[in-house]
């Protein structure tokens, strides 16, 4: 007899019926595994993958942070690289700014300290030339004591006594140039009674320049070189001036500039024509003819002749035409210059637009 598969095979404890072997264990499995528990798992899985995605999201968004981050600090890096360069930059030229700075206030003092002296020593140099009575003195005009150790053939003694050669302008001691009795220069202060008499005048025939000799002995002045013929002065040039027009004030130092190096122009008063004379821009006044021009070395470029008051301007006679008189003083005399005046008194007319 067969056994037929599909027939009750008996009855569990529970009073189930058992059809075949297999069917109590596939109703087992069934029971174990419910339809409710699988839907949950796949919903637990979803969750858990939406958490991951999530996840990654916010790792992304991190790393891009992270990447912005270190984008920010390269950048960072950069700039401060900069910045070091730029302070470094910044402190040099400020290291050079104040280096500059001193050493241009060390050169100011430096060359502030070398004009005080040489200003100093140019002062040494001017005298006032005065007319001495007496009863009083009159102030003439200025004149210097020039150093002539480059001309040898000038003879510095008079009556066999050792002399100082003074220049100025030949108008200043127009009135002594017969004798020079009463004529005196001073180099310190105002005399109240001295003054150094002059030993002998020795004027130029052709231009406003007369020499003057005075005992060395009596002389506390250091004489002043003249420029040589090479020096250039040019427009604009600063240039100074040691003069007196107040005896109680002696040897102002004025400053000024070279208008003109080569000036040419008539002398409306007398029409006496001025060749390359020296024009600065600094007010003359009484007292001031003959006195010194000096440049920033302590030189003279030049001798005060006269000057213009409408225009301010002044004319110097070049130490070039100094130094030509000096050269030829050996042969001048006195007597010379009178005759020569005698007979050609408009050629060599010596009176100024404005004179001390």
């Amino acid at each position: 007899m067969s056994l037929n598969n599909n027939q009750p095979f008996g009855k569990d404890p529970d009073g189930n019926i058992l059809n075949e072997k297999n069917d109590n264990r596939q109703s087992n499995v069934k029971d174990d595994f419910p339809p409710q528990r699988i839907n949950a798992t796949s919903n637990e899985e979803l969750n858990l993958e939406q958490k991951v995605n999530r996840i990654e999201e916010k790792l992304d968004c991190l790393q891009t942070t992270c990447y912005g981050i270190i984008t920010k600090l390269d950048n960072l890096d950069k700039s401060f690289t900069q910045m070091k360069v730029e302070t470094k930059q910044l402190i040099n030229a400020l290291a050079s700014s104040t280096r500059n700075e001193i050493n241009n206030t060390s050169t100011k003092a430096v060359e502030d300290e070398y004009l005080s002296r040489t200003i100093a020593t140019c002062k040494e140099a001017s005298v006032m030339i005065f007319k001495k009575t007496e009863n009083s003195h009159k102030l003439l005009g200025s004149g210097f004591i020039v150093d002539i150790e480059e001309f040898p053939n000038i003879n510095n003694r008079v009556d066999g006594v050792d002399c100082c050669c003074i220049l100025t302008a030949k108008h200043v001691v127009q009135d002594f140039l017969k004798v020079p009795l009463n004529l005196c220069v001073e180099h310190n202060e105002w005399p109240a009674g001295g003054g150094i008499e002059v030993q002998k005048i020795v004027p130029d025939l052709e231009y406003d320049v007369a020499i003057l000799w005075v005992k060395k002995e009596c002389c506390s002045g250091k004489p002043i070189m003249l420029c040589d013929n090479e020096t250039k002065l040019g427009y604009g040039q600063q240039i100074r001036i040691i003069a007196t027009s107040n005896p109680e004030n002696p040897h102002r130092v004025l400053t000024g500039n070279i208008s003109d190096p080569k000036n040419k122009k008539t002398n409306p008063y007398d029409g006496e024509l001025f060749v390359n004379y020296i024009d600065c821009n600094i007010r003359g006044q009484e007292g001031f003819s003959g006195c010194p021009g000096i440049t920033a070395d302590g030189k003279v470029f030049g001798m005060l002749k006269c000057w213009d008051k409408d225009e301010e301007l002044t004319l110097f006679i070049p130490a070039e035409t100094l130094r030509k008189v000096l050269a030829q003083e050996h042969n001048r005399v006195v007597s010379d210059y009178i005759q020569t005046c005698n007979t050609s008194a408009k050629r060599h007319r010596t009176n100024p637009p404005s004179v001390s």
